[in-house]
């Protein structure tokens, strides 16, 4: 498993480069995210979500679907999706990968790391959920059509 991960993390900053991990976005979840399963491994959020990103607030409304991260099975054992501390961060992320409000994907992808720390996850497992979504991300963001 360490091989793996060295590879994965060697494979990363060759590809994508680090990111600018010094000037982190300050991320609040005022409350906890209420999410019910929906179909074909999806969830919809149950009520609205308030996150605040540098102050200013980000609603996740109610009925919101998300995935809660489309991560290749076979990275599971790295950086699993059904994690409970990774829940409301990669909700926020789906939510921001769908709606950037003008963001880059560089930004998003940098106050889901910002959200994993926030919700507890060490800076270890927050860059592996980060390098996995620098890796494979590109196909999601700003994709509509939420269903």
């Amino acid at each position: 498993m360490d091989t793996l991960k060295a590879i994965f993390f060697s494979l990363f900053i060759l590809i994508t480069g680090c990111g600018n991990m010094k000037s982190l976005p300050k991320v609040s979840h005022i409350h906890s995210m209420c999410i019910t399963p929906y179909k074909n491994s999806k969830f919809k959020t149950c009520q609205s979500h308030v996150v605040l990103i540098n102050d200013k607030p980000v609603i996740i409304p109610q009925g919101f679907t998300t995935d809660l991260a489309s991560i290749p099975r076979i990275l599971w054992p790295i950086v699993s999706p059904l994690r409970s501390s990774t829940v409301t961060p990669s909700i926020l992320h789906d939510w921001l990968y769908y709606n950037p409000d003008g963001r880059s994907r560089q930004i998003v992808d940098d106050i889901y790391y910002a959200s994993l720390l926030a919700n507890g996850l060490s800076k270890g497992s927050a860059y592996r959920y980060y390098a996995a979504v620098r890796l494979f991300g590109w196909r999601y963001f700003n994709k509509k059509g939420n269903k």
